[in-house]
């Protein structure tokens, strides 16, 4: 009985999961084999993941019907509003005879053929200029897209709250999304996109995920062979810098110009993928770095915190190696920093009598917590580019970070490399 409770229970949230994550969309009746047939003769309901109840209502010529059977009767230019799983909107946009209509009224590409479409599911990220506004204009404000919004998913996924359509038949009908619904970031949207619209938009920053949910294979496999062809490139930069053949901007030169031969990418994707912050964090890193090196303000920072700790005896000396090679790695790399601080390290050694090692130690942990600013280190500026962090973000974390490092490593090279 506990099995049978527990497969029960298994179904009952498989159904709730699918429950949650459905679209609202419209299908129009264009095909003339399906006039006269019943909803249940037609097959429709085969391709819709719940059924029956995957289906909302139906327009008529501007009338609704609600509490649809399935005996009910189609007819030319019958409009359905369904609710169903994006394996449904795929299934439905494979049948002939029937028409995904634009929810951001976009009914131009209607005509279309639809052979030549692709479905791509895409999540609306924050910095998206459709977020904010109506669906129905949603086209105005992307025009390079050149894809209408066939189904769209809440974020929250409240689906049909507050979503009434000025020309619905009355307050209680439930219709899901219209042209009045506004866009917010998390929201999930399903286009009917041009079948270069992926490989085109699949990094842009408008979006948190891009997915292509139909397509034919052999765009498949032209996208593997990309992929190889873009894995051997790889492998030949690779080649080239460790030979010495040429320099590292060079190699990378040689290597984007093979991609856009190559058919992998275009100029505007590379020059889309470069971060304009990103490079003035670069810059502006430069410049502060190279001004503190050459007027030897790190030098006397370090002396200077030094001498404010010395009083402290040995540790308060180790705990001021470890702040200064820290606060200097927020500017510095690390091997920079390492420079700058090792000759500071054996004068301390030496007037002090501490032990060498313990000093270079804790110099080589400390330089290691490059994790108070993006322009720490390179794998930094990876995730502040692509994650759309702020600056101040990796402080509050690296933070916490820096000082349990501090608190563990300290003692423990004062412990293996005694007096």
């Amino acid at each position: 009985f506990q099995i049978k409770d527990g497969i029960t229970n298994s179904r009952k949230s498989f159904q709730a999961r699918q429950m949650l994550n459905r679209y609202d969309a419209r299908i129009q009746i264009t095909g003339r084999t399906f006039k006269g047939q019943t909803l249940n003769k037609s097959e429709l309901l085969n391709k819709l993941s719940g059924g029956m109840r995957d289906i909302v209502s139906c327009e008529r010529y501007g009338a609704y019907v609600h509490g649809l059977s399935e005996e009910h009767v189609l007819e030319l230019d019958d409009i359905l509003w369904i609710r169903t799983t994006v394996e449904g909107i795929v299934k439905l946009f494979q049948v002939p005879g029937v028409s995904m209509l634009a929810l951001d009224l976009s009914d131009e590409w209607a005509t279309v053929d639809q052979s030549s479409r692709d479905l791509v599911e895409a999540v609306l990220d924050k910095e998206s200029p459709l977020v904010g506004h109506r669906l129905g204009s949603a086209k105005k404000y992307r025009p390079e897209y050149e894809c209408p919004i066939i189904a769209y998913r809440a974020f929250n996924d409240n689906q049909g709250e507050d979503n009434a359509s000025v020309d619905s038949p009355g307050a209680g009908a439930d219709i899901g999304a219209n042209p009045e619904t506004r866009l917010r970031r998390g929201d999930h949207i399903i286009l009917n996109a041009a079948s270069t619209f992926y490989s085109t938009f699949k990094d842009n920053s408008d979006f948190v995920v891009l997915r292509r949910v139909s397509g034919d294979g052999d765009g498949d496999t032209f996208e593997r062979e990309k992929a190889v062809t873009a894995g051997c490139i790889l492998l030949g930069l690779v080649a080239l810098v460790s030979t010495s053949t040429l320099k590292l901007l060079e190699a990378v030169m040689v290597s984007l110009a093979a991609m856009i031969f190559f058919n992998i990418t275009t100029m505007d994707a590379i020059v889309k993928a470069v971060k304009l912050r990103t490079v003035l964090t670069i810059v502006g890193a430069f410049g502060l770095g190279k001004a503190i090196g050459q007027e030897g303000v790190a030098n006397i920072l370090a002396e200077m915190l030094i001498f404010l700790l010395s009083p402290f005896g040995s540790r308060g000396l180790l705990v001021a190696v470890f702040a200064a090679t820290v606060a200097l790695g927020v500017i510095f790399h690390g091997t920079a920093v390492v420079v700058l601080m090792f000759p500071i390290c054996l004068e301390v050694a030496q007037s002090m009598d501490i032990p060498i090692h313990q000093l270079i130690a804790v110099l080589c942990l400390s330089v290691s917590c490059q994790m108070l600013s993006p322009i720490s280190y390179q794998t930094n500026l990876m995730a502040y580019s692509t994650g759309g962090y702020q600056f101040a973000d990796f402080t509050k974390v690296g933070f916490g970070l820096v000082i349990c490092i501090a608190v563990v490593t300290i003692p423990m090279c004062e412990w293996q490399f005694p007096k």
